[in-house]
């Protein structure tokens, strides 16, 4: 169907693409414009040469966008990277014969017959079709003159999607949201090229991402929220339409039904429950995520990229065109009064991190509104010091601060930690939670419900962040303990995923986080960690958590030595596998009967003979074996009695489909005697009824016990011997003891305890002499006789 009036260009567009699609051309172009060739023979009047003119100065690069996401659509709804040229003359510019290029000098695009008037301002599309190339992020942009000079160069330095590199008033270029094609780089600039972008039929009129007021769907639940209007003068059918995140997915289906003129339709976007007619499935992200409105043809109709987004505010349509920030939405109602931009951040002139052998630091700030700041861990409000100057300081400190500009709204907070002569031999890891004093309550409450409005930061070198976030209670029974874990997540209220290289594996997302004590902390505070580390080493297929330890500080106080650890959510999966989140399915045992796990593999395994190979065939091909033979056996092996609760399984239909095991919450591993193979097999211990029934029944079938066998064997005389263990143990144990003596302190905990501790783990691995004592169970569990034995293990 199409829409009467749903697109209104602005003119700068028709007018450059015309231009574009009439006369771009290479080096033919200069070819063809020359004059003819003359007759041979023929008397030819003398005609003195005419140079070229020289553009130098007068002609240059003002504005380029080298990852167009949602920022500036052509006639067909696509998204070409674009480069602005200014001329600076007061004399009008025929850019005939000027170049630009992306490789200069191999690939050089050249201009057709076009005038730049004073002071006036062109968009060149890029991409095959039109120059002949597209930008990518590093690479250098050159523009030369008619006369082959280089009149500028760019290096395109800027990897985020829909953020300019615009020149500013000194001539160098800085990244920028606030683009402004066809106009000058200014919040004005930004002004009238968003006027340019007016709605005229079914378009997104408001968005909410953290809300914090308006209940939606069936549980009230405090969901993002778009809402869509019909700006036309007639009734316009939905049926077709769709609202996607990405322009090559499928994106959410619109239920078949029709808006009349000015009438509203508000869909929630969450992204924890199953889409349906009014719940697109996905969230929405405040810190940069494109959301896009297509026809029944998949032609565009509306597009926006979301960032700055307020708490409880919204992103909404404006009367006179482009979008506006509202502190109060406005669902289901005409949008009210709002302000096109957020002010700019305040930029930390002195890096935030760890500074020894300093008796005092100057801390300068920056930004272009005014500043206010406190430097107790609290967020800035009107009755905060204003910036006036560089601050001194003389011991750790958190600085957060916020600018409001004129015309924008105030800037969320920035958190900066500055930790003096602490002496820390780990990484330092610092959580500063809006509401300190609520934060405290919940503490010590063992409230898991509330999420907080807090900042996470890391110092770790080149593993560093710096993230707003949620923090909320983690655990079950270690709540009760006085040193507790916690959990961050950033959701799109906090600024989307965070992407960063915390653990040396190259830049990954993170949606969640969790600040593990672990319930090992009063003891050898290693356990969970040693048998992560070692699967992590020796198992491609067994899905497990990676580990920092660090020293956490709260709101500026030394809060005890903690483990930053990977949390367990369907990205975790997407991640580690390549697939995408939405696809992720994830299960907690004990699995419910009403799931494909507990049908497909629980009730077969329960019901029927797994030794005859038909019916583990039917099993094994809903299983990742390999996952589930290491779970198996790493399980088995660190004799861990809390097994229920505690095992997670995912799969994709993008990767196959197949069901894979995680390793998780390893604290009661090799705590007592006899418990290796034996918690698991013999169904002892916190062990449920679904783990044992699943390894024993599996384990009936002659294939998978011979695996099982094959792999144990492997694992028990290389990596996970006695030997490889114990030298494990002193590894991790000299890594950690700089910090455990100070976390002892902090809890009230004797340092020696900790020695002692160790060494029992140590003794309990050497006089049970453990890899012998596990496979003597797993023997007698798999019921192999002496032959046997030897012939597997020697």
């Amino acid at each position: 169907m199409k829409y009467p009036g749903r697109r209104c260009p602005a003119l700068p567009v028709i007018l450059l693409l015309a231009l574009l699609l009439s006369g771009c051309g290479n080096d033919r172009a200069r070819e063809e414009s020359a004059s003819p060739a003359p007759t041979p023979g023929a008397s030819q009047p003398a005609i003195p040469p005419t140079a070229p003119p020289d553009y130098t100065g007068k002609l240059r690069i003002s504005e380029v966008m080298v990852k167009n996401r949602a920022s500036l659509a052509d006639e067909k709804g696509d998204f070409p990277d674009w480069i602005e040229l200014e001329n600076l003359s007061a004399e009008p510019l025929d850019l005939a014969g000027c170049g630009l290029s992306d490789r200069a000098p191999l690939v050089m695009w050249v201009f057709p017959t076009y005038t730049l008037q004073p002071g006036e301002r062109a968009v060149i599309l890029c991409g095959e079709e039109r120059t002949g190339f597209e930008l990518s992020p590093g690479e250098s942009l050159t523009l030369t003159g008619p006369d082959g000079s280089v009149l500028d160069q760019l290096s395109c330095d800027c990897d985020a999607p829909d953020r300019s590199l615009a020149r500013q008033p000194d001539g160098s270029f800085a990244e920028t949201v606030w683009i402004s094609p066809w106009f000058e780089n200014s919040p004005q600039g930004y002004e009238d090229y968003s006027r340019t972008r007016t709605a005229c039929g079914l378009c997104l009129s408001e968005i909410a991402v953290a809300n914090d007021s308006l209940p939606l769907g069936p549980e009230n639940s405090l969901s993002d929220w778009v809402e869509i209007e019909n700006r036309s003068e007639q009734s316009l059918s939905l049926a077709g339409c769709v609202l996607t995140e990405k322009r090559d997915e499928e994106g959410w289906p619109f239920p078949d039904r029709s808006l009349e003129p000015g009438e509203r339709l508000l869909l929630r976007c969450d992204g924890d429950s199953p889409a349906d007619g009014e719940n697109t499935g996905f969230s929405l992200d405040a810190g940069g995520q494109t959301l896009y409105l297509l026809d029944g043809q998949g032609a565009l109709l509306d597009y926006v990229y979301l960032h700055d987004l307020p708490a409880d505010g919204s992103l909404g349509r404006g009367e006179e065109g482009g979008f506006l920030y509202y502190t109060q939405p406005s669902s289901g109602e005409e949008n009210g009064e709002g302000v096109r931009r957020v002010s700019a951040a305040p930029a930390a002139l002195t890096p935030d991190g760890c500074y020894e052998g300093t008796e005092s630091l100057e801390l300068a700030l920056s930004a272009p509104g005014q500043i206010r700041y406190t430097l107790d861990g609290s967020v800035p409000d009107e009755s905060s010091p204003v910036y006036e100057g560089p601050l001194t300081i003389s011991r750790t400190t958190i600085l957060r601060a916020v600018s409001r500009e004129e015309g924008a709204l105030e800037s969320p907070t920035v958190t900066y930690s500055y930790f003096l002569n602490e002496a820390h031999s780990l990484p330092t890891l610092s959580l500063v939670v809006d509401d300190a004093y609520f934060f405290r309550g919940v503490y010590d409450n063992n409230n898991k419900g509330p999420v907080l409005d807090a900042n996470l930061a890391l110092y770790d070198g080149d593993h560093s962040f710096n993230h707003r976030c949620g923090v909320s209670m983690k655990g079950w029974t270690s709540l009760s303990l006085p040193k507790k874990s916690l959990g961050v997540t950033f959701s799109g209220r906090y600024g989307g995923a965070l992407e960063a290289d915390i653990y040396g594996r190259g830049l990954t997302e993170y949606e969640d986080l969790s600040i593990r004590a672990g319930q090992d902390y009063t003891f050898a505070v290693i356990r969970n960690e040693l048998v992560q580390e070692l699967c992590l080493e020796n198992s491609e297929s067994l899905l497990t958590q990676r580990s920092k330890y660090c020293a956490l500080y709260i709101n500026g106080a030394y809060h005890g030595l903690y483990c930053l650890k990977e949390d367990l959510d369907r990205q975790f999966y997407a991640s580690r596998t390549g697939v995408s989140k939405h696809s992720v399915e994830m299960l907690r045992f004990p699995v419910l009967p009403d799931t494909d796990f507990y049908r497909d593999v629980m009730a077969p395994v329960w019901n029927r003979d797994m030794s005859v190979q038909e019916n583990y065939d039917e099993v094994a091909a809903h299983l990742d074996l390999d996952s589930l033979i290491d779970w198996i056996l790493f399980e088995g092996w660190c004799g861990n009695t809390d097994l229920q609760g505690n095992t997670r399984v995912y799969r994709s239909p993008e990767n196959g489909g197949k069901w894979t095991f995680a390793l998780y919450d390893l604290d009661w591993s090799f705590w007592y005697e006899n418990t290796d193979f034996v918690i698991l097999l013999g169904a002892h211990g916190n062990s449920g009824e679904m783990l044992p029934a699943l390894a024993n029944g599996l384990l009936k079938n002659e294939q998978f016990r011979t695996r099982c066998l094959e792999r144990y064997a492997q694992l028990i005389r290389g990596p996970l011997s006695n030997e490889a263990l114990l030298a494990r143990i002193d590894e991790m144990a000299a890594y950690v003891e700089p910090e455990v003596a100070r976390d002892r302190e902090r809890w009230g905990l004797r340092f020696e305890s900790w020695h002692h501790e160790v060494e029992g783990l140590k003794r309990l691995i050497t006089e049970m002499d453990w890899d012998e004592h596990s496979i003597t169970n797993l023997c007698y569990y798999l019921r192999l006789d002496r032959e046997e034995r030897e012939a597997w293990f020697g």
